[in-house]
């Protein structure tokens, strides 16, 4: 709605509530609450993350006079919600991530330049399997598993202001995930893996003869 409604605010909660209700009731409450996480984090049920945004545009409309009352009606409940349903959730969805992509780059990488000091060359086919745009194992995952509270902007992948609140992404993750989509956009400039240069070569005193090798 445009208009901001304390009815609003009543129906969107009740929803809220009656899914919560559900998975305290389930056989399995831990396994439903990661379900319901993994929905926000997808990007297929915003449910909790639109009301607790709601809550607290319904708690800023209030006024500063009023912002310790709105908080504490509004806006903190759902918080605690949130929460519970999060720490969990984000705990099992680091085990994914290093199951999925992080186990498999050691095994490709470790040990092998440049990403250590070897004459053992990484797989370029093999990097361009992680890195690659749209079918890249990072991007996958990304855009599978995080596409509700991470997103694209350009060739940056930043955290969604407000499907992100609450769920802190560690900021070696993110420089980590960037350059690897900087280094995608420098191997696959055209769509095809390469790194196209030009070279020009310049006259030097007593140089008769220049012999170029590319290992």
């Amino acid at each position: 709605d445009s208009t901001l409604s304390l009815q609003t605010y009543l129906t969107r909660i009740t929803r809220v509530r009656l899914r919560l209700q559900q998975v305290a009731n389930a056989s399995d409450p831990q396994e439903m609450m990661q379900t319901l996480a993994q929905t926000v984090f997808q990007g297929k049920s915003v449910d909790l993350t639109d009301t607790q945004q709601y809550g607290s545009l319904i708690s800023a409309s209030l006024g500063e006079e009023w912002s310790g009352f709105g908080n504490t009606l509004f806006v903190q409940p759902l918080t605690q919600a949130w929460e519970t349903v999060l720490l969990p959730s984000a705990a099992s969805l680091n085990d994914k991530w290093r199951r999925s992509v992080v186990a498999n780059w050691h095994t490709a990488f470790d040990g092998r330049f440049p990403f250590a000091a070897s004459k053992s060359d990484a797989s370029l086919p093999m990097l361009a399997e992680f890195v690659r745009k749209d079918s890249g194992r990072i991007e996958r995952f990304l855009t599978t598993e995080l596409n509700g509270v991470l997103h694209k902007e350009g060739s940056q992948w930043v955290p969604d202001k407000v499907n992100s609140h609450g769920l802190v992404f560690n900021p070696a993750f993110l420089r980590a995930i960037n350059q690897l989509s900087q280094l995608s956009d420098i191997l696959f400039t055209d769509g095809s893996q390469g790194i196209s240069f030009e070279l020009q070569a310049r006259p030097a005193p007593e140089v008769v003869e220049t012999q170029l090798t590319i290992d």
